[in-house]
């Protein structure tokens, strides 16, 4: 990996199995724990303070020989990290990054009562220069001796500003949006974007590859690596992608709602998968069937399934495949998709995110395989009538 690299595959591994909690509540607590603030702590409880967000990625990128150190802000009452990459430093915030929205509503829009978001990521306060930190809010920070192994005593000056935006995992770039943790199989990066409704495979510096789901009804979520395999989830299912072979299978299926109201619907609102388990939580959502009342959604039922991942590594899947190819692998020149900032803006919590169609790739496959399968079938007639009338021509002599 290059160091840019590196950092990313830590920073989403760390945001992927720790919480920054909204309330102290949400955990079962009254306060923080003293070790909250230490990186044992977060690894321990699984949720903390930004000083323990920032002291262990500062931690691991240095045992990864990238030099990193902790820088603080007491006017923020705040801390995050100073990374080298390339001979030049910038600001990663992994606190700020553990998505945790406001309103109570989780990372795709959806109500939500826990607090914070398992497994959600994004990408907003990654490889940032000084001028880029500023606007985001991050004032008058100095070096912090948390962790500082080369013992520098002022913050380092960033590089420039924009010297990550054409990447894939800038919040910059507007071809994707992404809310989960992006994940290295193989050389290779894996993420789901919700626009194209794909999981996208790419170099670092490559074109990206959209693979589409099986059913493209359903709204892809999460995703997970282990293994060869990526675990992927939708607002009904869960997939383990083989990324050899690109093929899905369909593991588990969200069970129907128990109330027959048409005006509520049952779907996966959370996957993750830490200390070796994935954790679902499904949720219930209830509508008001008054078209007149003020308030339209009205209550959420959630529940919680944990399943040890050798379990889930077992499972088979749910259904036959369907007759032919269960994905399909769609390059970068076609039509290009719509940017992330439009994608935000068709929806609410009332309007589901991931319920919207965002393109018709899929079709497009399908169109051009007939395509060449009818020019296929003309050039080898052509090529079967020249056979026959060169053996009758030679009969003749």
């Amino acid at each position: 990996m290059t160091d840019a690299e590196k950092a990313l595959a830590l920073y989403d591994y760390l945001l992927t199995i720790t919480d920054y909690p909204g309330s102290i509540g949400a955990h079962g607590t009254e306060s923080y724990p003293e070790d909250s603030y230490k990186a044992y702590g977060l690894l321990r409880d699984g949720f903390s303070t930004c000083l323990a967000y920032s002291r262990l990625y500062a931690i691991l990128l240095n045992e990864s020989g990238i030099p990193a150190v902790t820088v603080g802000s007491d006017d923020m009452n705040h801390e995050w990290v100073m990374v080298c990459i390339d001979g030049e430093w910038y600001h990663c915030d992994p606190t700020w990054d553990d998505y945790l929205t406001e309103y109570g509503v989780t990372a795709y829009f959806e109500p939500n009562n826990d607090d914070y978001d398992h497994g959600a990521v994004s990408h907003r306060y990654f490889l940032k220069s000084d001028e880029e930190f500023q606007e985001l809010e991050h004032t008058d920070w100095d070096t912090s001796y948390t962790v500082n192994p080369d013992r520098i005593f002022t913050a380092p000056g960033s590089g420039p500003s924009g010297k990550f935006d054409d990447k894939f995992f800038s919040d910059k770039n507007t071809d994707f949006l992404c809310f989960t943790a992006m994940s290295c199989i193989n050389g290779n990066w894996y993420f789901c974007d919700i626009i194209s409704n794909s999981v996208i495979c790419t170099k670092i510096d490559g074109e990206p590859e959209y693979i589409a789901l099986p059913d493209d009804s359903e709204s892809i979520r999460y995703s997970f690596p282990d293994g060869n395999d990526l675990y992927v989830s939708t607002d009904r299912s869960i997939y383990r992608m083989d990324t050899v072979s690109d093929r899905f299978e369909k593991i588990l299926e969200i069970p129907p709602s128990d109330n027959k109201n048409e005006n509520e619907y049952t779907t996966f609102s959370e996957m993750s998968v830490r200390n070796d388990e994935m954790i679902i939580t499904t949720a219930d959502y209830i509508y008001n069937d008054d078209e007149d009342a003020e308030e339209i959604f009205t209550d959420t039922v959630f529940s919680t399934e944990t399943y040890p991942m050798n379990e889930v590594r077992n499972m088979k899947a749910v259904a036959a495949e369907k007759e032919g190819p269960v994905s399909a692998r769609r390059d970068s020149t076609e039509e290009k998709k719509p940017s992330g900032s439009e994608g935000i803006k068709k929806f609410s919590p009332d309007t589901p995110l991931l319920n919207q169609k965002t393109d018709d790739r899929a079709e497009q496959v399908r169109s051009s395989s007939i395509i060449y399968v009818i020019v296929g079938a003309i050039v080898l007639l052509i090529a079967a009538a020249g056979v026959i009338a060169a053996l009758i021509i030679n009969k003749h002599r």
